[in-house]
């Protein structure tokens, strides 16, 4: 068949062998296959079309290096290996339809055919062409490349801080050092500022690249401020064939306009002629409307046929109508992210990087930018960390950290020490009160939202909203999230009192309540973002524990890294614990209930802060005693041919130490008697003609 660079994108496919039903991976050790695992990343490859020689190279997802052939030449059984592409014939693969959407794997540099040996584990090897089961091939789609990029800022540190792993900027070179699955997107941005043999001079290293290469048209040619430099549709006519001739993908003109003159002719006269471009592109600054950005990019879509970049963007005031908050431009974004992430025609998006600072409250109605950054251009701002933690994930992930953000007020839900009740905070407040966890309650599909401050759980008391203890159960902290919707919107409800989380009042006055069985409303409408600084659930470790003892009283003391602590005791040695001690906030605990003369024993387990326990610590054990001074009783005893002493003392001193010592008091040499902590009686074997002291001593 005719490919095209968009005949499979640059999404991430899994490869399943027909014969058998397994799918293709590959490691250190060569090309087998696995049983398909969905969401693994290693089953998953980008097969990238190469328009120079009607090629693909097939980019594993996990590792971001190529399948390339295991030898010089690609022979008959050499096998397959993960190789850093560089271009190579033996890097490179023929897809030859086989019919029924299967494929052969044809490498480029000896035709021989991808092949199982069906084995367990399977080997892939070179083998000659044939009918064979074993060499056909099922594609199936699995994800799309990320979406989220950034323009103008494509180096250290905007790479790390927004999270993105693809990036232009209005250059068609790049200085800043990438990792290699970061893929920086050349442009030619007017007719004169890349020379055609700038372009032609790149062009081999865009080819010898893994990643998909593609390269952006001209940058706003309809804009008016840019007549002296940017090309008439003419001139961008008479140019395509050169950039065509660099066999990359294209991404058309990127317009101010959308669907304007410029643009309606340009892409006339590319199908009049039958030029290849690979996807159109625009710039939107208008106010923040997901729906309505969606259905503009919708159009562009139907209006030219090509999947579209979106690769500037972000709410901008022109007409000074001031008739949005900065809350607006928030949930626009928030929205927009979502809603793109199921828009197969819409390929990538990238914010302008505005810096400004709101000089109101971010509820008033100012007409505020959307800007990523502070006015420093530095410290990202609440709009900023949105774009940055988004991470295309639509689904609810347990033990996450999320901040709990409503629509209708554009306030979230946090926990504080002065309230029993969560409080209502704007969205400057991102903090650790900002921040919740859901982990998954009793009843199915239900869950219990934890505050990741101090560990409280969100409940519904008689229909208004608390924070109950730590590790609370019952069923009114339990709760359905209801959703997501088309937008990404949950509702929280409490199924036992058939009743939803709302947020009324008008900012800053927002009061949190409950509502019976609510119609859909921006009121009961929660979203979980995630936050850029959260908080860090660690796993619960054992603690390491020491003990302490005296009369009547045991006190344990331990390291570790939980949040709480359950203290479990017990009198038998070696197990039968009882939970003694629930949810100690310190690292120390002080047991005054214990009886002089009997052994305790102990163990302590963490908590993290939703309540996942840890294993055991090891054991320590008190022997609490009496510290009143006492007389020991000695009583001679015959045995036989072995002979002793019987040494004895008071029950409640139990846990004293006996010493015994055989050289003398003018230069003793105390040994304790082994165990005699434990007991409250020695038998010591006596040897006629020695002397032998003893001394009874508190530990």
């Amino acid at each position: 068949p005719a490919y095209t660079f968009n005949t499979f994108g640059d999404g991430f496919w899994e490869i399943t062998n027909a014969g058998n039903g397994q799918a293709l991976t590959i490691n250190a050790n060569g090309g087998t296959q696995e049983t398909y695992t969905n969401g693994g990343l290693d089953q998953q490859f980008a097969l990238l079309y190469n328009y120079q020689n009607s090629t693909f190279r097939i980019l594993q997802h996990s590792d971001w290096q190529c399948i390339g052939a295991a030898s010089s030449g690609a022979p008959i059984g050499s096998g397959v290996m993960p190789v850093n592409y560089s271009g190579q014939n033996s890097e490179q693969w023929y897809f030859i339809s086989a019919g029924n959407n299967l494929y052969r794997i044809i490498n480029a540099a000896s035709n021989f055919a991808l092949q199982t040996d069906n084995g367990n584990p399977a080997n892939i090897t070179l083998a000659t062409p044939s009918t064979n089961a074993a060499q056909l091939w099922g594609f199936s789609y699995q994800t799309h490349w990320p979406k989220k990029g950034t323009s103008g800022y494509e180096g250290p540190p905007y790479q790390g801080e927004f999270q993105t792993t693809w990036a232009y900027n209005y250059n068609d070179n790049t200085s800043a050092s990438e990792p290699s699955n970061f893929d920086f997107i050349p442009m030619v941005d007017t007719e004169y500022w890349e020379p055609i043999g700038d372009l032609q001079a790149r062009d081999t290293g865009w080819l010898a690249q893994p990643l998909p290469a593609d390269l952006l048209g001209y940058n706003e040619p309809d804009n008016p401020s840019y007549a002296s430099t940017a090309p008439t549709t003419n001139q961008a006519i008479a140019n395509w064939p050169l950039l065509m001739a660099l066999n990359v993908p294209l991404v058309g003109p990127a317009m101010q306009d959308e669907q304007d003159a410029w643009e309606n002719t340009f892409y006339a006269m590319i199908s009049a002629i039958g030029y290849r471009v690979d996807y159109s592109a625009v710039h939107l600054y208008v106010p923040p409307n997901s729906s309505s950005v969606i259905g503009e990019l919708q159009s562009e879509y139907n209006a030219y046929g090509h999947p579209v970049w979106l690769t500037e963007f972000s709410p901008v005031d022109w007409s000074g109508c001031q008739c949005w908050s900065e809350d607006d431009d928030y949930n626009f974004l928030a929205e927009f992210m979502w809603m793109a992430e199921s828009e197969s025609w819409l390929e990538r998006y990238s914010v302008f990087p505005f810096s400004n600072t709101n000089p109101d409250s971010p509820w008033v109605d100012n007409g505020f930018t959307g800007s990523v950054f502070m006015s420093d251009g530095q410290t990202l701002s609440p709009y900023g960390e949105l774009y940055a933690t988004w991470d295309g994930v639509t689904y609810l992930q347990t033990r996450t950290p999320y901040l709990i953000h409503n629509l209708g007020t554009s306030f979230r839900l946090t926990s504080t020490n002065s309230s029993s009740a969560p409080v209502p905070e704007d969205i400057y407040v991102r903090d650790a009160s900002a921040q919740w966890a859901l982990l998954p309650a009793p009843t199915p599909n239900q869950y219990y939202i934890i505050s990741l401050k101090d560990g409280r759980r969100l409940c519904n008391s008689g229909g208004v909203p608390i924070l109950a203890p730590f590790d609370t159960t019952n069923s009114s902290c339990q709760w359905w999230m209801n959703g997501p919707d088309s937008k990404g919107y949950y509702y929280i409800d409490n199924l036992s009192a058939s009743q939803s989380i709302e947020a009324t009042g008008t900012a800053p006055a927002i009061l949190f309540g409950m509502i019976n069985d609510p119609a859909p409303i921006a009121a009961t409408q929660w979203r979980l973002i995630k936050p850029y600084q959260p908080v860090s659930i660690v796993t619960p470790l054992p603690p390491s524990v020491t003990i302490a003892y005296t009369s009547q009283t045991a006190t344990l003391n331990w390291s570790g890294n939980g949040s709480y602590y359950n203290v479990y005791r017990s009198t038998t040695a070696g197990g039968n614990y009882i939970l003694f001690a629930a949810h100690v906030a310190g690292t120390n605990y002080t047991d005054s209930t214990v009886q002089n003369g009997t052994a305790y024993s102990y163990v302590v387990t963490s908590l993290d802060i939703l309540g996942d326990e840890s294993a055991w610590s090891s054991p320590v054990t008190a022997y609490p005693a009496s510290t009143a001074a006492v007389a020991m009783g000695v009583q001679t005893v015959y045995n036989g041919a072995q002979n002793g002493f019987q040494i004895s003392w008071p029950g409640d001193h139990i846990g004293w130490r006996l010493l015994m010592n055989t050289n003398g008091l003018a230069n003793p040499n105390w040994v304790a008697v082994p165990d005699s902590t434990a007991t409250n009686q020695v038998w010591i074997p006596l040897n006629f003609g020695q002397n032998v002291f003893f001394e009874l001593v508190y530990p």
